[in-house]
């Protein structure tokens, strides 16, 4: 069976699956795109519907804790995969529930909810079910309530991993990784804007190309 990459795409966001996640997805995966409704005009961090886009995509998640029986992957649609393999996400996930893609280099790490290797199982269960409560509660991303509520809240027995920044990349990361041999995938987080997300992610796969 293919491991399952999950991902919640709107309208604005339609290009970034097309010409970046989905062509991207490598042999042994199969992608399951949930399409939703344009809830934030602007498609952008914290513009007004933003929180409506998030919880949809948190109950995505939500769901397929409840459906699938081995460990799958979330991804943000502003993401292009690298030699990627199912036995990776079982290795870079080991023995733990969570693997989270970091947001930076920060001590202790920062997880990113938006690139994420996940065990279904009822810890899981539990700390996406804190991430929708901190959403109906306090609005705003699920970045915020992931970090500042769920993490902290959770089960101590919840095993969370974090994603090597030389394996799952993002600009905030050491520059020269992102043409590394070893990089998996590439998220374009902490850029805004779906027309700079679409450039820097043609930048590094140019550059990988040459490289």
């Amino acid at each position: 069976m293919p491991t399952k990459i999950y991902s919640y795409c709107t309208p604005s966001h339609e290009t970034l699956l097309c010409r970046h996640l989905a062509p991207s997805v490598p042999a042994g995966f199969e992608i399951v795109v949930r399409r939703g409704p344009q809830a934030c005009e602007a498609g952008c961090l914290l513009r007004p519907g933003w929180g409506t886009t998030m919880r949809a995509k948190i109950m995505m998640i939500r769901r397929a804790l409840e459906t699938e029986t081995s460990p799958f992957v979330v991804s943000d649609a502003d993401v292009r995969i690298y030699n990627l393999t199912p036995d990776d996400v079982l290795d870079m996930l080991g023995d733990g529930d969570v693997a989270f893609q970091t947001t930076d280099l920060s001590l202790p790490p920062r997880a990113c909810a938006g690139f994420a290797f996940l065990r279904p199982v009822s810890r899981v269960v539990e700390l996406y079910d804190e991430v929708l409560e901190s959403l109906d509660m306090l609005g705003g991303s699920e970045q915020r309530s992931l970090c500042d509520r769920a993490l902290p809240a959770c089960s101590p027995e919840l095993r969370v991993r974090y994603l090597p920044p030389s394996l799952v990349w993002c600009k905030a990361h050491e520059p020269g990784l992102a043409v590394g041999s070893e990089l998996k995938a590439h998220h374009a987080c902490g850029t805004w804007g779906v027309n700079a997300k679409i450039d820097e992610l043609d930048a590094v796969a140019k550059a990988r190309a040459s490289a």
